[in-house]
């Protein structure tokens, strides 16, 4: 989609080419490939997606190409840290301040203290 300078995932029917799906990559959602055939991910709450592919070379160029988009490894089998409701918990009960520590501001001639 370069007119919208942005990448999506869109899905065609085999069959008529009739848009099916399509769902922008964005860099914050969590896409994770499973069984070497299957890419899913959630859009919203309460709705996940799945693409399922018939061979695995084809799920692996898709799979390349979300990677490409956030800046992942497509070695990996999930684009996004996972962070259980406990721990995501755990972090908002920290004090803001608490964690804070004061940076020199980033210089080329500073760079050893950056």
């Amino acid at each position: 989609m370069e007119e919208l300078k942005r990448m999506s995932l869109l899905v065609r029917a085999e069959s008529t080419g009739s848009l099916l799906l399509e769902s922008k990559i964005n860099p914050n959602t969590v896409y994770q490939k499973q069984q070497d055939k299957l890419i899913v991910w959630s859009e919203a709450e309460n709705y996940d997606l799945a693409l399922s592919f018939q061979e695995k070379p084809g799920c692996d160029e898709i799979w390349e190409e979300i990677c490409q988009v956030q800046g992942k490894d497509p070695s990996v089998e999930v684009t996004q840290d996972l962070i259980d409701e406990s721990e995501e918990e755990q972090f908002e009960e920290m004090p803001e301040t608490s964690h804070l520590i004061d940076l020199p501001t980033c210089e080329l001639n500073k760079l050893e203290e950056c």
